[in-house]
């Protein structure tokens, strides 16, 4: 399986711009506006090709609209995003057996995973600490999937 995801190509164009800005800044970075030259063009070009403000603290290098269409694993009574959530990014394996959603919010994680645990109370879904903190896990018929957050954000993994 590639794990190459969608949005691989424009991460690297941001990247690379990102890199070739910092040069544009002043040299002495104690100027007025020396700081994040590169980051606050990097950050306009985002919002200007559809990336919400809300995103940029949480995904600096998402670079193309959200599209919820892309995510063609989520079950169709997929729970909606806990309020104030935002999709900022989506992205898939090359070959499709891997989706992901990103999500920024300002709810804990604990919170999150509350909301869907209760929401998904319909599936197979077990709460557990992986390692790196609580995550959701579970199946919707022939998918699985995943639940994962940190500070300011959170990811939905849909596998086949």
């Amino acid at each position: 399986m590639n794990c190459i995801s969608k949005n691989t190509a424009a991460w690297m164009a941001g990247l690379v711009a990102s890199a070739v800005l910092v040069g544009c800044g002043a040299e002495d970075p104690s100027e007025p506006g020396a700081q994040d030259v590169g980051t606050d063009d990097l950050q306009r070009s985002q919002v200007e090709s559809g990336v919400p403000e809300t995103c940029l603290e949480a995904f600096p290098v998402a670079m193309t609209a959200p599209e919820p269409a892309d995510i063609t694993l989520m079950p169709a009574d997929w729970p909606e995003a806990p309020a104030g959530a935002t999709l900022c990014q989506t992205s898939s394996t090359m070959d499709g057996g891997v989706e992901i959603a990103d999500y920024a919010t300002d709810a804990p994680g604990a919170d999150v995973l509350d909301d869907y645990e209760a929401a998904l109370s319909a599936y197979d879904v077990v709460r557990a600490d992986e390692g790196l903190g609580d995550q959701l896990s579970g199946t919707a018929g022939s998918i699985s999937f995943e639940v994962t957050t940190r500070d300011g954000a959170y990811s939905i993994t849909f596998a086949e």
